[in-house]
């Protein structure tokens, strides 16, 4: 025996939408009323739940995509420090050639060769050479009158030696700027 019997409708359990009647009985119903609160705040808290969970795979992929990123940039910065590295070789080895190259060449003997077959050079006979003889008291006397030692000096050379003093120190100072 039945005394009463209320029908429920629980939203989540059917995927049957109820009718205007059963929506308008349900309302009217405490129970009714009740449960759509509850109905409506299931569905807020699913709403949250999907909202903080995408809102999580938003995050890290956006972390993941920017460590992503520093390790390209690292491997870059890697590659380009292994093309500086062997181009540093590549230029060493080239310096070495280069310097083998310049010590053969500087060769006296070599030297020699290219001058006798390229530009025609050949040495001088011994008839061909000219000595000549000098005296020593004659090239010390001129050395001492060019360096101002000789005391025989007139007043006119006084002044032209502080002149070319003077000359020598204003060229020295342009060089320096040089």
């Amino acid at each position: 025996m039945e005394v009463a019997r209320e029908e429920i409708y629980y939203p989540e359990e059917t995927d049957k939408k109820p009718s205007k009647f059963d929506k308008n009985k349900l309302r009217k119903s405490k129970k009714g009323k009740r449960l759509q609160k509850q109905s409506q705040e299931m569905q807020k808290k699913y709403r949250r739940e999907k909202l903080f969970f995408g809102t999580m795979i938003l995050i890290i992929s956006i972390i993941s995509l920017g460590l992503l990123l520093r390790y390209v940039m690292i491997t870059e910065a890697r590659h380009d420090i292994h093309q500086l590295n062997a181009a540093i070789t590549d230029l060493k080895n080239d310096e070495r050639a280069l310097r083998v190259e310049v010590e053969s060449l500087a060769r006296s003997n070599r030297v020699e060769v290219e001058a006798a077959e390229r530009l025609g050079m050949i040495y001088p006979d011994t008839r061909e050479v000219n000595y000549i003889q000098v005296d020593a008291d004659e090239v010390n006397r001129i050395a001492n009158h060019l360096e101002g030692l000789d005391n025989q000096e007139s007043p006119n050379q006084g002044f032209i030696k502080k002149a070319n003093e003077n000359l020598r120190e204003i060229f020295s100072r342009v060089e320096a700027l040089f």
